[in-house]
């Protein structure tokens, strides 16, 4: 009821421009011009009245699915965060809709009762392929807005970068399966979040690396596997970095000139520079050096890390006099 009513509110709704309609429009028509396999604008060559009955400002997708999920409440925030795999589920089902479409799964639709179903209008989409579900899942489309026409199920739209690397083991094994893993951008990786993390108390930190690890689809360890939450986050930055390493490699080899790999320049992050210099993964250099003189001179640089390369990463430090 409530994802019926909202497409009835957004469609009844008083925008107060007409640039959201038209900009909806143009994309329509940007597709066509450019998709050789006969894309049809699906609204975008309406008539004004026609259109009027059907579409107006703002297109919002769902996604519904049901099943249990793990809930725990932020201390920071005061909210709750979700976890498991429905609302994995329901996110990948909403990502693969269109603006203005509702679809259910047939775990959601199964779930109402007979009479609750029959005040429904749905139709049935069949078995959708879904990327890192191990089997289709039946869909069910919600028509809130009977009338309404959509393009094919975004299929293609969902994250590659992820999913490319979802077989990789990085969520289990063990800590010494994410060491072994790691090298070179996954070193820069768990350093940086290291670093970002470590003004926070373990248990903080803990609840906010759970949910980058639940968008990342990397698991955090639980008490039977971590038995400290300092271990816990470390073993969760491991895995992290190694999945985003990877995924940062996969990017940059997309990059090429002539065919060949281009050497693509990560930006990562910027410090003010000084004449000290603390150098990551080289046990050389000693820290009292570094860290323990005050320098008078300082200007601004920028660190980049190419994903192509072996790197050492330098983080240069400013000291004021």
């Amino acid at each position: 009821q409530l994802v019926r009513e909202l497409q009835q509110v957004f469609l009844q709704h008083d925008w107060g421009t007409g640039a959201l309609d038209e900009a909806y429009r143009k994309f329509e028509e940007g597709r066509a011009e450019e998709d050789a396999e006969g894309y049809v604008p699906p609204t975008a060559r309406l008539e004004a009245a026609v259109y009027r009955q059907y579409w107006n400002g703002l297109r919002v997708r769902v996604g519904v699915h049901t099943g249990l999920c793990d809930i725990r409440r932020d201390e920071v925030t005061k909210g709750y965060d979700y976890y498991g795999e429905a609302p994995n589920m329901a996110a990948r089902t909403e990502s693969v809709g269109n603006g203005g479409q509702v679809l259910l799964t047939r775990a959601a639709y199964m779930a109402l009762s007979t009479a609750e179903r029959e005040q429904l209008e749905v139709t049935a989409l069949g078995a959708v392929a879904l990327r890192g579900v191990p089997r289709p899942v039946e869909m069910h489309q919600l028509d809130a807005v009977p009338g309404r026409t959509f393009a094919a199920l975004r299929l293609d739209r969902l994250m590659p970068e992820l999913d490319d690397v979802e077989g990789e083991d990085t969520s289990s094994g063990g800590e010494a399966s994410a060491s072994t893993a790691r090298s070179g951008v996954s070193h820069t990786v768990v350093t940086v979040l290291a670093v970002l993390l470590g003004t926070f108390a373990a248990p903080q930190r803990l609840r906010v690396l759970r949910p980058l690890c639940e968008r990342w689809r990397v698991s955090v360890p639980h008490a039977v596997e971590a038995t400290r939450e300092e271990d816990a986050c470390r073993v969760a930055m491991g895995r992290l970095a190694v999945k985003m390493s990877r995924v940062m490699e996969k990017s940059a080899k997309r990059v090429s000139i002539d065919g060949e790999p281009s050497k693509t320049s990560l930006p990562l992050m910027s410090f003010f520079r000084s004449d000290s210099e603390l150098r990551l993964f080289n046990p050389s250099v000693g820290g009292d050096e570094s860290l323990g003189r005050r320098q008078p001179r300082s200007s601004f640089s920028q660190s980049s890390l190419s994903a192509m390369e072996e790197p050492v990463v330098t983080v240069h430090v400013r000291r004021r006099v």
